[in-house]
Protein backbone atom coordinates (compact mmCIF):
# COMPACT_ATOMS: atom_id res chain seq x y z
CA UNK A 1 0.00 0.00 0.00
CA UNK A 2 1.65 3.54 -0.89
CA UNK A 3 1.03 6.83 0.37
CA UNK A 4 -1.28 7.65 -1.77
CA UNK A 5 -3.73 4.81 -1.17
CA UNK A 6 -3.26 5.73 2.10
CA UNK A 7 -4.28 9.51 1.83
CA UNK A 8 -7.24 8.62 -0.20
CA UNK A 9 -8.52 6.03 2.54
CA UNK A 10 -7.99 8.60 5.32
CA UNK A 11 -10.11 10.51 2.75
CA UNK A 12 -12.67 8.45 2.68
CA UNK A 13 -12.96 8.08 6.46
CA UNK A 14 -13.25 11.75 6.93
CA UNK A 15 -16.13 11.87 4.23
CA UNK A 16 -17.86 9.38 6.35
CA UNK A 17 -16.94 11.15 9.59
CA UNK A 18 -18.34 14.50 7.81
CA UNK A 19 -21.13 13.30 6.39
CA UNK A 20 -22.53 10.61 9.57
CA UNK A 21 -21.27 13.81 11.96
CA UNK A 22 -23.51 16.29 10.72
CA UNK A 23 -26.37 14.51 10.17
CA UNK A 24 -26.14 13.86 14.11
CA UNK A 25 -25.37 17.04 15.33
CA UNK A 26 -28.36 18.44 12.96
CA UNK A 27 -30.22 15.96 14.90
CA UNK A 28 -29.12 16.38 18.67
CA UNK A 29 -27.68 19.87 18.81
CA UNK A 30 -29.19 21.80 16.30
CA UNK A 31 -32.63 20.56 16.17
CA UNK A 32 -32.72 18.83 19.41
CA UNK A 33 -31.22 21.13 22.03
CA UNK A 34 -33.17 24.12 20.89
CA UNK A 35 -36.38 22.24 20.51
CA UNK A 36 -36.08 20.86 23.87
CA UNK A 37 -34.64 24.15 26.26
CA UNK A 38 -36.32 26.43 24.03
CA UNK A 39 -39.70 25.34 22.71
CA UNK A 40 -42.84 25.85 24.14
CA UNK A 41 -44.87 22.63 25.92
CA UNK A 42 -47.83 23.06 23.34
CA UNK A 43 -44.77 22.96 20.65
CA UNK A 44 -42.56 20.27 21.87
CA UNK A 45 -46.06 18.30 22.05
CA UNK A 46 -46.59 18.90 18.77
CA UNK A 47 -43.70 18.01 17.64
CA UNK A 48 -44.71 14.51 18.64
CA UNK A 49 -47.71 14.34 16.69
CA UNK A 50 -47.20 12.82 12.93
CA UNK A 51 -47.35 15.77 11.26
CA UNK A 52 -44.90 17.46 13.47
CA UNK A 53 -42.60 14.51 13.11
CA UNK A 54 -42.59 14.74 9.61
CA UNK A 55 -41.89 18.52 9.98
CA UNK A 56 -39.27 17.41 12.49
CA UNK A 57 -37.44 15.15 9.87
CA UNK A 58 -37.54 17.30 7.00
CA UNK A 59 -35.53 20.44 8.96
CA UNK A 60 -33.47 17.72 9.81
CA UNK A 61 -32.84 16.43 5.91
CA UNK A 62 -32.70 19.50 5.06
CA UNK A 63 -30.66 21.52 7.03
CA UNK A 64 -28.03 18.41 7.20
CA UNK A 65 -27.82 18.53 3.35
CA UNK A 66 -27.37 22.19 3.49
CA UNK A 67 -24.71 22.06 5.98
CA UNK A 68 -22.71 19.00 4.15
CA UNK A 69 -22.48 20.31 0.66
CA UNK A 70 -21.28 23.88 2.03
CA UNK A 71 -18.05 23.15 0.92
CA UNK A 72 -19.03 23.08 -2.45
CA UNK A 73 -21.10 26.15 -2.01
CA UNK A 74 -17.62 28.04 -0.36
CA UNK A 75 -15.61 26.42 -2.73
CA UNK A 76 -18.09 28.66 -5.37
CA UNK A 77 -18.68 25.73 -7.63
CA UNK A 78 -20.86 25.92 -10.34
CA UNK A 79 -24.48 24.60 -9.91
CA UNK A 80 -24.05 22.03 -12.49
CA UNK A 81 -20.31 20.75 -10.63
CA UNK A 82 -22.99 20.40 -7.52
CA UNK A 83 -25.04 18.28 -9.54
CA UNK A 84 -22.84 16.43 -11.27
CA UNK A 85 -21.06 15.75 -7.61
CA UNK A 86 -24.12 14.74 -5.63
CA UNK A 87 -25.74 12.54 -8.72
CA UNK A 88 -27.89 14.74 -10.15
CA UNK A 89 -26.84 16.06 -13.30
CA UNK A 90 -27.95 12.92 -15.21
CA UNK A 91 -31.36 12.78 -16.49
CA UNK A 92 -34.25 10.38 -15.29
CA UNK A 93 -34.31 7.78 -18.64
CA UNK A 94 -36.99 4.96 -18.67
CA UNK A 95 -34.27 2.11 -18.06
CA UNK A 96 -33.61 3.48 -14.90
CA UNK A 97 -36.81 2.15 -14.06
CA UNK A 98 -36.12 -1.44 -15.44
CA UNK A 99 -32.81 -1.24 -13.23
CA UNK A 100 -34.49 -0.27 -9.91
CA UNK A 101 -37.28 -2.81 -9.92
CA UNK A 102 -34.67 -5.52 -10.66
CA UNK A 103 -32.08 -4.10 -7.63
CA UNK A 104 -34.97 -4.23 -5.24
CA UNK A 105 -35.26 -7.70 -6.45
CA UNK A 106 -31.95 -8.99 -5.51
CA UNK A 107 -31.87 -6.80 -2.07
CA UNK A 108 -34.89 -8.40 -1.21
CA UNK A 109 -33.76 -11.36 -1.87
CA UNK A 110 -30.18 -11.00 -0.39
CA UNK A 111 -31.54 -10.01 2.69
CA UNK A 112 -34.00 -12.40 2.88
CA UNK A 113 -31.09 -15.05 2.23
CA UNK A 114 -28.65 -13.61 5.36
CA UNK A 115 -32.17 -12.94 7.83
CA UNK A 116 -32.34 -17.26 7.41
CA UNK A 117 -28.44 -17.78 8.11
CA UNK A 118 -28.62 -15.29 11.01
CA UNK A 119 -32.25 -16.99 12.14
CA UNK A 120 -30.44 -20.49 11.96
CA UNK A 121 -27.09 -19.85 13.08
CA UNK A 122 -27.75 -16.60 15.39
CA UNK A 123 -25.57 -13.61 16.27
CA UNK A 124 -25.72 -13.04 20.61
CA UNK A 125 -27.39 -9.77 21.14
CA UNK A 126 -28.81 -9.52 17.61
CA UNK A 127 -32.32 -9.47 17.61
CA UNK A 128 -33.82 -10.41 14.04
CA UNK A 129 -37.56 -8.91 15.10
CA UNK A 130 -37.09 -5.82 17.17
CA UNK A 131 -38.88 -3.28 15.06
CA UNK A 132 -37.61 -0.27 13.78
CA UNK A 133 -38.81 3.49 15.46
CA UNK A 134 -39.84 5.50 12.66
CA UNK A 135 -41.77 7.97 14.66
CA UNK A 136 -45.64 6.66 13.77
CA UNK A 137 -46.50 4.27 15.81
CA UNK A 138 -50.08 5.76 16.59
CA UNK A 139 -51.78 6.75 13.68
CA UNK A 140 -55.17 6.68 12.84
CA UNK A 141 -57.04 9.81 10.85
CA UNK A 142 -56.35 9.94 7.08
CA UNK A 143 -54.06 13.07 6.96
CA UNK A 144 -51.80 11.24 8.94
CA UNK A 145 -51.75 8.24 6.70
CA UNK A 146 -51.14 10.62 4.05
CA UNK A 147 -48.14 12.13 5.87
CA UNK A 148 -46.73 8.79 7.38
CA UNK A 149 -46.75 8.36 3.13
CA UNK A 150 -44.77 11.18 2.30
CA UNK A 151 -42.18 10.43 4.97
CA UNK A 152 -41.97 6.76 4.48
CA UNK A 153 -41.69 6.88 0.67
CA UNK A 154 -40.80 10.31 -0.79
CA UNK A 155 -39.04 12.45 1.47
CA UNK A 156 -36.85 9.73 3.52
CA UNK A 157 -35.59 8.34 -0.05
CA UNK A 158 -34.86 11.46 -1.76
CA UNK A 159 -32.93 13.19 0.70
CA UNK A 160 -30.92 9.86 2.10
CA UNK A 161 -29.60 9.09 -1.22
CA UNK A 162 -28.88 12.70 -2.14
CA UNK A 163 -26.52 12.60 1.38
CA UNK A 164 -25.39 9.12 1.18
CA UNK A 165 -25.52 7.82 -2.46
CA UNK A 166 -25.45 10.81 -3.51
CA UNK A 167 -23.04 13.18 -1.73
CA UNK A 168 -20.64 10.14 0.35
CA UNK A 169 -20.15 8.18 -2.37
CA UNK A 170 -19.85 10.03 -5.02
CA UNK A 171 -17.11 12.10 -2.81
CA UNK A 172 -15.51 8.52 -1.47
CA UNK A 173 -15.29 7.22 -4.78
CA UNK A 174 -13.44 10.24 -6.85
CA UNK A 175 -10.11 8.58 -4.85
CA UNK A 176 -11.12 5.14 -3.98
CA UNK A 177 -12.20 2.14 -6.08
CA UNK A 178 -16.00 0.67 -6.17
CA UNK A 179 -16.18 -1.55 -3.42
CA UNK A 180 -14.12 0.49 -0.80
CA UNK A 181 -16.55 3.47 -1.36
CA UNK A 182 -19.73 0.95 -1.60
CA UNK A 183 -18.61 -0.48 2.28
CA UNK A 184 -17.83 2.63 3.39
CA UNK A 185 -20.67 4.35 2.41
CA UNK A 186 -23.04 1.41 3.29
CA UNK A 187 -21.19 1.22 6.80
CA UNK A 188 -21.85 4.38 7.50
CA UNK A 189 -25.75 4.50 6.52
CA UNK A 190 -26.60 1.76 8.63
CA UNK A 191 -24.33 2.60 11.59
CA UNK A 192 -26.37 5.89 11.36
CA UNK A 193 -29.83 3.81 11.57
CA UNK A 194 -28.95 2.90 15.21
CA UNK A 195 -30.31 -0.30 15.39
CA UNK A 196 -28.20 -3.63 14.79
CA UNK A 197 -31.12 -5.94 12.84
CA UNK A 198 -32.08 -2.58 10.62
CA UNK A 199 -28.38 -1.71 10.13
CA UNK A 200 -27.77 -5.42 8.30
CA UNK A 201 -30.76 -5.13 6.24
CA UNK A 202 -30.19 -1.47 4.86
CA UNK A 203 -26.29 -2.59 4.60
CA UNK A 204 -27.23 -4.86 2.24
CA UNK A 205 -29.69 -2.17 0.49
CA UNK A 206 -26.78 0.84 0.22
CA UNK A 207 -24.37 -2.20 -1.84
CA UNK A 208 -27.34 -2.57 -4.24
CA UNK A 209 -27.80 1.30 -4.40
CA UNK A 210 -24.32 1.94 -4.44
CA UNK A 211 -24.55 -0.08 -7.92
CA UNK A 212 -26.62 1.98 -9.32
CA UNK A 213 -25.48 5.16 -8.39
CA UNK A 214 -22.24 4.02 -10.10
CA UNK A 215 -23.88 2.32 -12.94
CA UNK A 216 -26.35 5.34 -14.10
CA UNK A 217 -23.75 8.11 -12.38
CA UNK A 218 -27.61 9.89 -10.71
CA UNK A 219 -29.32 9.09 -7.75
CA UNK A 220 -32.68 8.41 -9.33
CA UNK A 221 -32.43 4.95 -9.82
CA UNK A 222 -31.37 4.67 -5.73
CA UNK A 223 -34.08 6.64 -4.94
CA UNK A 224 -36.43 4.53 -6.86
CA UNK A 225 -35.77 1.73 -5.42
CA UNK A 226 -35.51 3.02 -1.93
CA UNK A 227 -38.94 4.44 -2.31
CA UNK A 228 -40.01 0.53 -3.44
CA UNK A 229 -38.82 -0.91 -0.14
CA UNK A 230 -40.18 1.95 1.89
CA UNK A 231 -43.31 1.47 0.38
CA UNK A 232 -43.79 -1.90 0.68
CA UNK A 233 -43.17 -1.43 4.60
CA UNK A 234 -46.00 1.61 4.68
CA UNK A 235 -48.12 -1.18 3.07
CA UNK A 236 -47.45 -3.47 5.78
CA UNK A 237 -47.08 -1.21 8.58
CA UNK A 238 -50.24 0.53 7.96
CA UNK A 239 -52.52 -0.31 5.19
CA UNK A 240 -52.84 -4.11 5.97
CA UNK A 241 -53.68 -3.75 9.55
CA UNK A 242 -56.53 -1.57 8.03
CA UNK A 243 -58.04 -4.68 7.15
CA UNK A 244 -57.03 -7.03 9.82
CA UNK A 245 -53.80 -8.07 8.47
CA UNK A 246 -51.00 -7.95 10.31
CA UNK A 247 -47.82 -9.38 8.94
CA UNK A 248 -45.37 -7.37 11.27
CA UNK A 249 -44.56 -7.56 15.07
Amino acid sequence: MNKKSIQNGLWAILYCLWAGGVFLFTSAILVGLPLYYFASESVYAWFGTSVGTLALAAIIYVVSAAIVISPFIIRRLSWVDIRKKLGLWERFRAPMITWAIFGWALYFISTALVTAVLYFAPVPGLDLGQKQEIGFDHISSGMEYVIAFLLLVVIAPVFEELLFRGYLFGRIRERNGFWLSTILTSLTFAVLHGQFNVGIDVFILSIFLCYLREKFQSVWPGILVHSFKNGLAYVLLFILPLYGVSLVQ
